[in-house]
Order: structure tokens, then C-alpha cells, then sequence
């Protein structure tokens, strides 16, 4: 009997599971099937066999009854709604089957934890609709039957059917649920009318698919229906044609010819691969024992489910498409049923024991409990899982990098007199994401999906056009030396092909700006906008001609800068990656397109664009006049108002934080990280705040403060305003978890703090924004180390030059002087100093000399703690001062100066 109890567990269930999948839902666009499914509905397109038309429509209506977000992400959302649906009624269905609470429980924190599911749960496509559908059969075969439910039992299978036509094997199960569960004997004749009808009416939604097929040919024409991603290419005209779509026929030759395999698969596939996936190897022991529990102690309610379990496994066996353990789904849904069956049995004893007793009212209680945080475990174990999991898998890297290419430009739009047409080629995965952005962002709609990406297909394609261009690792797979029979040019992220007998074509941007790099790259023109918004991207398009041949990874940096200040840097390869080659030969022809992001918040203001090339870093190819860097032109950052809702920590109704990065995840003792404050004004403001930044221990110590003045005068209501912030950690800092904490505030003129609310309840004058976990310093030692030569050098109380130890003869030119410098740490040092050796001769010209931060970078004095020794081993060259040291005397003079690295 359902209760109360049981209505607030199914809400729990409800609100819970919906609560994990949308924290981690796929937040953008995704490729493949998913990407199909986040545009098809909205267009309304024939997707591949069998066309889950069910799925389309309602998903069709879906977005029209909500226009709220993404329309990718919004049918990321209808996946997460089912799979939250599906948890209470599962509970109830379970709460049936084995009457007691504790197994029900069990069964659904297993189904709603299993990785498969989870994972469906977040990204588009009609699995969990149709476990959505499928638990409510479930639920209505054990429920008390009534004068219509199983009309709408086969209303629901219909609607299943529309959904995916696997549902076919999932009757046999079904229907013995229901004939258990139908105590009246068996269907009137008079209902066998309206019955057929109730599973007949929602199959009627599969002539959606000739239809639609019939009308998006005589619209765009077969071919280009397929190549916009309207279309699938298993669609064909007529009869035999829409035979062999709804039966799948491209796709079953697995299930004639796979058979004799079954039981080898079942053993080291499923049970050792697939079902240990989904289960843990412990959850699998688990569930078979529970099954055999299951069918010892309640043999009728167990047959319906193993037919629903057992069913579908030699299918996917055979099948061997696709993602197998989503095929899967309703065979594991039954097996999370003989997981809560094995605690059926014990739940029944405890709950039929006496409780008249004193120790039996505390005892009983107990072991329930221990046992429910017993079944915790797993599902626990797999929870973690899948937000670690989800989160790192989910991004918006597909939505960007599809973003960038559609943002290339394409041969129409810089006048080519002789292409009608601009084809992509990529596999079909990846095209699904470009049809998208076609679709649904409205970038280069005229661009034509080409696929499969073989060279024959190609070859067909120049027949009629002259050009394509690949998206992928497509040219990997074609016969080798394809430069010798195609013109082959990078072009930005992609790689453009015609044929060799053609003239090559480029583009003539807007812009003339020819210069050489190096004397081994000329740029031949040159375009951008004038103008960008803070938080935009520029795009610098851009044509090359290489000079001589040039190493695989050369780069380009694109930077915007203010004076000496990189405001955003671009640092990428010229090369595609799609290239056929490992380097570029001479007289390549190369298409740059290159995004240069600016960061939202950056304030508006006139910025100089610049460009360098280099083959390694901090080795910038010299211009003819020496310089290494271009100076491309202005660019007028432009005030862009904030599109999010400021956040609930604000400054006095004035300033909200909306935003807080770092640049590390850890930082060792006396190492600096990089904070990233995003402000946003709520309004105008009147004066000049300064930022205050502390870092603070748990006991409320401040170990470290800055003060940044910052002219907030200037911003505007609205504007995001981004703020970088260095923080050195003290030497001797804290370092368990959570041991120091960042605490901001805004300092008015007079010194007095802005106070901090939560919306507008005042909380306060500081918001702690947390820190990275603070690591120790390794290998600090505090015993004198062994030198040949001792000194007592005091470098104004903070730093002790204790010694030194360096040969006594120089043998050859090509030597280097191998010099070790010992120090001492005497006080806490707040900035990293430079030390400066110089090598000098008898007349104190200096010869030779090494500048750095002490251990190549790897000691900062900001790192040494008061009384710590440091050994620093200081290489210096001589073979450039070899000879003017011959028959002199040489000395070491150590030097100081002082530098804010950060």
C-alpha cells in the first residue's frame, strides 16, 4: 500500500535526481547522435532508421512551450525531465513488487546512479523518453486493474513503439506482467477492438517520416537535403525504399551473421564488460544473486522481468552497433529489480519480527538502518563517479570549435568568380554539430555537408565544383603524396583542396599589409575589424606565402595591448592540424583565422593589435627593420553591457562579484598564483575605491595583504569590469586543507570599508572567495651544507651569501663555469630577487655573466624560510670570454637587484 511515506520518497527522488542530471547536464552543443538530436526536432528533419517520430514531435512541441535557453541545451533538459520522471515511478513500482520500503529504495538509487543512465540523462536523445514511457507500462502491469488500463497500456506501448521500435522486445515481458496481474481471466472481445486501435493510433505518427521525407526532396532536392542535414541518406522514395527504413535493413547484417557467436559474447562481453561497466564487478555478484533470490521467492512477479532483462541481450549481441549498454537501459532497469530483490527477504523478516520487547524496538531499527547505509555504498561510489565524470566530459569545446570554423571565410565571400557551391568534408559525427550551427545559429547556411570523407567521394564532388574543405583527420586515411595530386592549403582550422589542374585561389582581404618574418614568411594581406566588444572575439583573417620550407610548429601570437600591458594574447600554430604534411614547403600558400578573445570585463578604450611569428618561444622572427613584433593597427574596445544577472555578493548595492578564477588549483610555499576578479557595477559609481586583498589563516591571521586603487569612477551601470590580482604565498604558510582563505573588500577615499550583502541583507565587510590548496615546499633543509669557500655576506637582513664553491682552472673554450652559491634565509621576504653574477678580469670589464631568479626559477627568496640554507647551482658560458681571460686573473662578483616578477 502506498502511504504518505512513499509520496514523500518518490518527491525526494524526483527533485533529486533532477537536481544531479541538470548539474551535469551538457550545457551546449554536442557531435553525433546528440548533436542530430539537439537540431533535428527544431527543424523538424527525417534523421536516420527508424525515426523515432514520437520522439521528434513531442520533443518539436517542447520548444515551442518553452523558448527560455539554447535550443541545444534545452533538449539536453527534455533528457534530464524523463530520467527524473522515470525515479518515482520506479520507486513505486518496486515499493509494489516487494512490499517494503528499504528494497525499493535500493533498486532506484541503483537505476538513477548507474553511469549509462546518468550519462543519457544529460545530453539529447530518446532514451530516457523511452524509459520514461516504459516504467509507466511497468508501473500500470502491477497496479490494480481497472475497466481501461490496459487501453491505456496499449496507448503507451504505441506511443514506446514511436519512440524506438526495440520496444518489440520488451512485449513478451510486458505482457506476462499483465497477465499475472489481470485476475478478471483474459480481454473481452468487445475491448479487442479499441485496444488494437489504442496501439494503432500512436503508430500512425511514423507517416510523419515519408511526409516530411517527401516534402524536404521536393524543397531542397534529395541530394541537398542530405548534404544540409535535413535528410538522412538511408531515406529513399518508395515503397521498397521506406521498407527497408522502417526495418533498419542497412543496419541488421550483425543479426544474421552474428549469432553463432552469443554465448562466447554473453560471457566475456556482457557479463565482463558491458554489465561491470554499468554495475562494478560487485554490483554485478550483487544483482545475480539477487535475481536468484528474486525468482526463490516470488517466481510470478520474477518471470515478467527476466523476460524483460534476458530479451534484449542476445539483440545487442548480435546487433553490435552503436552504444550497446544504451541499447541496454530496460535489460539493466530489471536487473537494478533483482539488486533490491535481495534485501526483500530480510526487510519481510525484520519487519514481521515482535517489537514488544525493549531490546527488539531498538534492535530491529538499528539493523535497518545499518543495512540501508550498507546498500549506500555502491550507489555512493557510483554517484561520485559520474559528476566527476560528467563534469570534466562535458564542454563547450564543440560549440566553440564549430563556432570558429563557420566564423572562417569561405570562397563566396571574398568574390572566387567560379564556386557556386562550398563544400565540407568530415565524417558524419562531426557534420551533425555544423548542421546545427547552420540551423540553429544561422552561420554559413549555404556551406554543404560532404560524407563519408573518402577520396572517391571527393573525386565526385570536383566533377562539378572546385573546391571542398576538410574538417578532421580525413586526408590520413587517403593514398599517400595527396599534395601531388591536389592543391593542398591551410586554411585556419581547416585544410582547403582542389584540384591540381585548377588555379589556386586566395583570398584578397581588405586589407594590403605585406611584410616578411624572418626571411622566411611573407604576409600578404591582412583583415579585422576596427572594433570589438569586451567579451567578444575579434577575428584576424590573414594570407601567407612560406619562403622556404618551415618547421611544422610554427606559431603566430596575435596580441591587444595597452603600452607595455598584453591585455589578450592568441598563441596558435599556422599549420592546420589537418595537413597533409609535417612540415610546410616552400611557396605554401597558407589562410589564417585566427580568434582573438577578449576577456569580459575588459574596460573599453582604443588597444594596438600586434603580430609575431615564431618556431620557438621567446625567438620572434625579426621584421626588415629589426623589430620583432607587427603593429597591425588600432582597435576600439567597445562598452558591452553585462548579459548576466549579477550575483547575490555585492558591495554596498554598488559592486557584485560575479565571477572568481585562479590560475593554479595548488601553490607551493613562497610560489604566486594569479587571481581573476569579475566585478560587475551595479550602477554608477562616484569615487575611486581600492580593492583590498588578504590572505587569511582559519584562526583569522593575516599572513599577506595588497591594496590595489582602482578607478571605479569610471565605470558604468551594468559594465563587467575584470581585475587581476598576484598573490605571493608566504614561505612558511599553512598547508593543510583549506588553511588559508582570499578575503576582499572595497576601501573607500577616507579608508573606511563598503559593506558586503548577501542580495540586501548586510552580512558583513568581506567576502572570502577560498584559495588554492597550499602545498609545502619540498626538500627544505635547515643544516649548513659543505662548501669550499665560506663567507658572511648580510644583503640588507634578509638574504646571507654564506659561501661558494667553483673550480680552480679553466681547460677549454667550450667550457662553462660551474659556480654554487650558498645562502641563507634571515627574514621573511615579501618580493623575488634577481641575483646577477658577473665574471670580470683584472681591469673590471665584465666578461661574462648569468642573470636569474636563484635555482633556475625553482627557489624564489619569497619560498626561503627564516633560518633555511639554499643551494643554488649557477651556470655561466666562456667561450665567448675565454681569451681575454687567458693569463688574467678572474673573479666572481655577485650582484643584487631587486624585481616584482608577478
Amino acid at each position: 500500500m502506498i502511504t504518505k511515506k512513499d509520496t514523500a520518497i518518490s518527491l525526494f527522488f524526483l527533485i533529486a535526481g533532477f537536481a544531479c542530471y541538470t548539474y551535469t547536464l551538457a550545457p551546449s552543443l554536442l557531435d553525433g547522435d546528440s548533436a542530430l538530436f539537439q537540431y533535428t526536432p527544431y527543424i523538424l528533419g527525417v534523421p536516420y532508421p527508424t525515426g523515432f517520430p514520437v520522439y521528434i514531435l513531442l520533443s518539436k512541441l517542447w520548444l515551442m512551450l518553452f523558448p527560455v535557453g539554447e535550443i541545444a541545451w534545452r533538449m539536453n533538459l527534455v533528457s534530464a525531465m524523463c530520467a527524473s520522471l522515470v525515479l518515482p515511478i520506479f520507486y513505486n513500482l518496486s515499493r509494489r513488487t516487494y512490499e517494503y520500503r528499504l528494497p525499493a529504495i535500493t533498486s532506484t538509487l541503483m537505476l538513477a546512479t548507474l553511469p549509462t543512465y546518468w550519462r543519457w540523462a544529460t545530453v539529447s536523445k530518446h532514451y530516457t523518453l523511452n524509459m520514461f514511457i516504459f516504467v509507466i507500462i511497468l508501473w500500470l502491469g502491477t497496479a490494480k486493474p481497472t475497466r481501461y488500463y490496459l487501453h491505456g497500456a496499449m496507448l503507451l506501448v504505441g506511443l514506446q513503439l514511436g519512440v524506438h521500435n526495440t520496444t518489440l522486445l520488451l512485449i513478451p515481458g510486458m505482457a506476462l506482467l499483465f497477465l499475472f496481474n489481470n485476475n478478471s481471466g483474459g480481454v473481452r472481445k468487445s475491448h479487442l477492438l479499441t485496444l488494437t486501435l489504442c496501439l494503432t493510433i500512436p503508430l500512425l505518427s511514423y507517416l510523419y517520416i515519408p511526409l516530411r521525407g517527401e516534402w524536404l526532396i521536393t524543397q531542397h532536392g534529395y541530394d541537398m537535403a542530405i548534404g544540409h542535414g535535413l535528410l538522412t541518406d538511408f531515406y529513399s522514395s518508395g515503397l521498397h525504399g521506406l521498407i527497408r527504413y522502417f526495418t533498419a535493413a542497412d543496419f541488421m547484417q550483425g543479426l544474421t551473421t552474428n549469432w553463432r557467436h552469443v554465448p562466447y559474447n554473453f560471457i566475456n562481453v556482457y557479463l565482463l564488460d558491458l554489465l561491470e561497466q554499468d554495475f562494478t564487478r560487485w554490483g554485478v555478484i550483487w544483482g545475480i544473486i539477487g535475481g536468484l533470490i528474486f525468482a526463490m521467492w516470488k517466481p510470478k512477479q520474477f518471470m515478467p522481468f527476466f523476460l524483460i532483462y534476458a530479451i534484449p541481450i542476445p539483440f545487442v549481441l548480435t546487433y553490435n552497433r552503436g552504444e550497446q549498454l544504451a541499447f541496454l537501459l530496460t535489460s539493466n532497469l530489471a536487473f537494478c529489480m533483482f539488486i533490491g530483490a535481495s534485501i526483500a527477504p530480510i526487510s519481510e523478516f525484520l519487519n514481521r519480527r515482535p517489537k514488544k520487547t525493549l531490546h527488539a524496538k531498538i534492535a530491529i531499527p538499528m539493523l535497518t538502518i545499518g543495512l540501508f547505509l550498507l546498500t549506500l555504498i555502491l550507489p555512493y561510489q557510483q554517484t561520485i563517479h559520474n559528476i566527476v565524470w560528467l563534469k570534466s566530459k562535458w564542454k563547450m569545446a564543440t560549440y566553440n570549435y564549430w563556432t570558429d570554423i563557420l566564423s572562417h571565410p569561405f570562397p563566396e565571400e571574398y568574390g572566387a568568380s567560379k564556386l557556386a557551391l562550398t563544400g565540407i568534408m568530415a565524417t558524419w559525427g562531426d557534420l551533425t554539430s555544423m548542421w546545427y550551427m547552420q540551423h540553429v545559429e544561422n552561420l554559413q547556411p549555404s556551406l554543404i555537408g560532404i560524407y563519408p570523407p573518402t577520396e572517391e567521394i571527393a573525386h565526385a564532388w570536383f566533377v562539378e565544383h572546385d573546391s571542398l574543405f576538410i574538417a578532421g583527420p580525413t586526408l590520413d586515411n587517403w593514398q599517400t603524396d595527396v599534395e601531388t595530386r591536389y592543391h593542398v592549403i591551410p586554411w585556419g582550422r581547416l585544410v582547403r583542396l582542389s584540384p591540381i589542374t585548377t588555379e589556386v585561389i586566395m583570398p584578397r582581404f581588405g586589407q594590403p599589409h605585406t611584410a616578411i618574418f624572418g626571411q622566411r614568411l611573407r604576409l600578404e594581406n591582412i583583415d579585422f575589424n576596427s572594433h570589438v566588444d569586451s567579451g567578444g572575439t575579434l577575428y584576424v583573417y590573414s594570407s601567407w606565402q612560406s619562403l622556404t620550407d618551415l618547421p611544422e610548429l610554427t606559431r603566430y601570437s596575435l596580441r591587444l595591448t595597452k603600452g607595455d600591458t598584453i591585455i589578450s594574447q592568441k598563441d596558435d600554430t599556422l599549420l592546420s592540424g589537418w595537413f597533409p604534411l609535417n612540415y610546410i614547403p616552400k611557396n605554401q600558400f597558407l589562410v589564417g583565422a585566427y580568434p582573438l578573445h577578449i576577456a569580459v570585463g575588459t574596460l573599453p578604450g582604443t588597444y594596438q593589435l600586434q603580430l609575431a611569428i615564431y618556431a620557438q618561444e621567446g625567438d620572434e622572427w625579426k621584421l626588415a627593420d629589426g623589430k620583432p613584433i607587427l603593429n597591425l593597427g588600432q582597435i576600439d574596445v567597445r562598452f558591452s553591457a553585462a548579459t548576466t544577472s549579477p550575483s547575490p555578493l555585492r558591495f554596498n548595492g554598488e559592486i557584485s562579484l560575479d565571477d572568481v578564477e585562479f590560475s593554479v588549483s595548488r601553490a607551493r610555499q613562497g610560489k604566486g598564483f594569479a587571481v581573476r576578479l569579475l566585478w560587475q557595477a551595479l550602477k554608477p559609481l562616484q569615487d575611486n575605491y581600492t580593492l583590498h586583498v588578504e590572505l587569511v589563516d582559519e584562526n583569522g591571521h593575516v599572513w599577506r595583504d595588497w591594496y590595489e586603487p582602482t578607478e571605479t569612477s569610471t565605470w558604468q551601470a551594468n559594465q563587467h569590469v575584470r581585475q587581476h590580482i598576484n598573490i605571493i604565498v608566504p614561505a612558511v604558510a599553512p598547508t593543510h586543507d583549506d588553511s588559508l582563505q582570499i578575503q576582499v573588500s572595497w576601501l573607500r577615499p577616507d579608508g573606511s570599508q563598503l559593506d558586503r550583502h548577501y542580495w540586501f541583507i548586510p552580512v558583513g565587510k568581506k567576502i572570502d572567495i577560498g584559495s588554492p590548496i597550499i602545498l609545502p615546499k619540498a626538500k627544505r633543509t635547515f643544516i649548513i651544507p659543505a662548501m669550499e669557500n665560506n663567507l658572511r655576506i648580510n644583503f640588507a637582513n634578509q638574504a646571507r651569501l654564506i659561501g661558494y664553491s667553483m673550480p680552480h682552472a679553466i681547460n677549454s673554450p667550450a667550457e662553462e663555469l660551474p659556480l654554487i652559491l650558498y645562502w641563507q634565509g634571515l627574514d621573511d621576504m615579501r618580493e623575488v630577487y634577481t641575483v646577477f653574477v658577473h665574471v670580470i678580469d683584472e681591469d673590471g670589464n665584465i666578461v661574462a655573466q648569468h642573470d636569474g631568479i636563484h635555482a633556475n626559477g625553482k627557489e624564489p627568496t619569497t619560498s626561503w624560510a627564516t633560518g633555511e640554507y639554499i643551494t643554488d647551482h649557477v651556470t655561466i658560458p666562456l667561450s665567448t670570454a675565454y681569451h681575454s681571460l687567458m693569463r688574467k686573473e678572474m673573479r666572481s662578483v655577485i650582484r643584487w637587484k631587486l624585481e616584482l616578477l608577478l
